[in-house]
């Protein structure tokens, strides 16, 4: 239950949506609220923000960049370095050499945390926020976080370096690795810091000129809908002077094959291709509303004990007509109606499609188009 809270912390969860989750019980989700695990708001369910905040920071997925956290470290270590000299008693001394590694740890690990998120959120804040001036104003934020870090940076690094007689003179093994450690990362960090810079000079210039355009777009928009566009503006001549490759209209180019590309496997499978796609396009194509119904399959069944198709197939070659013609004027044994002739009509062109050639050009019967159709 905790993980699903988790995975949808971004949106409201109801007790309902809770409950119907196949590993749901009541009783354990009384036990969570009751232990502040879980919180209540209204009907809505979610984990407690202490603990919520935790699980961002242990996963490191949080989207919150807490300068002002560091800030109280670097304080708190140059409070305890000066703590640590000042002392004369040895057990608190080593308590304070404890606290010292402890803030330099955090202080490395929180930095290199933060460059992270801040990188992670300019680069989404840019790409998924829709509004330009919201987009703005969360660009300039991650502006000023990521000079907060810059002056963080150097605040450490001067205490290190006004300090490093003294933290050097301790003579502990460990302490000299966390200090080589953090010496690391505000190099490493300086180097991201800068790309980061560039890239939010970058983004809130893009976003600046979009929020531009769009506003420009909006206006346009609103005098076209109230008809005022040609004479409020000078669109026209603009389009008219304009050779911007969208505006221009689409050409095509045709390109001959090489006679070597059609005799080889691959130009013998495009050729196929285009002599079904071809078949396809001259296929009759009934009009999509035409409800065919039931009596009209029976009545082809019919036909077919009546009829031999492959008999007119073979008067309609020697005619001379197209076959919608020749079927109509056809002298059959029996007498057919109209309906039932299209049928016959419709019957072989679908038997003996290979066998035709079906023309472009339509013809007309009493206001009915119909394909011309003649022998192969």
């Amino acid at each position: 239950m905790i993980s699903y809270l988790f995975e949808n912390r971004k949106i409201n969860i109801s007790q309902e949506n809770i409950a119907d989750l196949p590993f749901f019980e009541s009783n354990k989700l009384d036990y969570l609220i009751e232990n502040s695990i879980l919180g209540q708001n209204a009907d809505n369910i979610s984990i407690d923000i202490n603990l919520l905040e935790f699980f961002e920071d242990f996963l490191n997925i949080s989207e919150q960049i807490n300068t002002a956290y560091i800030s109280d470290t670097v304080k708190d270590l140059e409070s305890n370095i000066i703590f640590f000299i000042e002392e004369t008693r040895e057990k608190e001394k080593e308590n304070y050499l404890s606290k010292i590694k402890r803030y330099l740890k955090g202080i490395s690990r929180n930095i290199k945390k933060e460059i992270i998120a801040l990188k992670r959120n300019t680069d989404l804040v840019y790409k998924t926020e829709q509004n330009f001036n919201i987009k703005k104003i969360k660009l300039e934020d991650y502006k000023q976080k990521r000079n907060d870090i810059i002056d963080l940076r150097i605040s450490i690094g001067n205490i290190l370096d006004s300090k490093r007689i003294i933290l050097e003179s301790i003579g502990d093994i460990e302490l000299n690795s966390i200090i080589l450690n953090v010496h690391k990362i505000l190099e490493e960090s300086f180097t991201y810091l800068i790309e980061i810079q560039q890239e939010l000079i970058e983004y809130i210039n893009k976003a600046q000129i979009y929020g531009e355009i769009f506003r420009k777009v909006q206006k346009l928009k609103y005098l076209k809908d109230h008809q005022e566009i040609k004479y409020k503006t000078n669109i026209t001549k603009v389009i008219a002077i304009e050779h911007a490759l969208i505006l221009q209209p689409r050409r095509t180019f045709f390109y001959k094959i090489s006679n070597a590309f059609l005799q080889s496997d691959e130009g013998f499978g495009v050729i196929k291709k285009l002599v079904k796609k071809n078949k396809q396009k001259n296929k009759v194509i009934l009009p999509s509303k035409v409800i065919i119904s039931d009596d009209y399959f029976d009545q082809l069944e019919e036909l077919e004990e009546i009829i031999d198709l492959n008999a007119i197939k073979n008067a309609f070659y020697i005619s001379g007509q197209d076959l919608f013609n020749f079927v109509m004027n056809f002298n059959l044994q029996k007498t057919f109606t109209f309906d039932e002739r299209v049928t016959i009509f419709c019957k072989i062109i679908s038997e003996y499609e290979d066998e035709l050639i079906i023309k472009d050009d339509l013809g007309i019967h009493n206001k009915l188009n119909y394909a011309l159709v003649y022998p192969g």
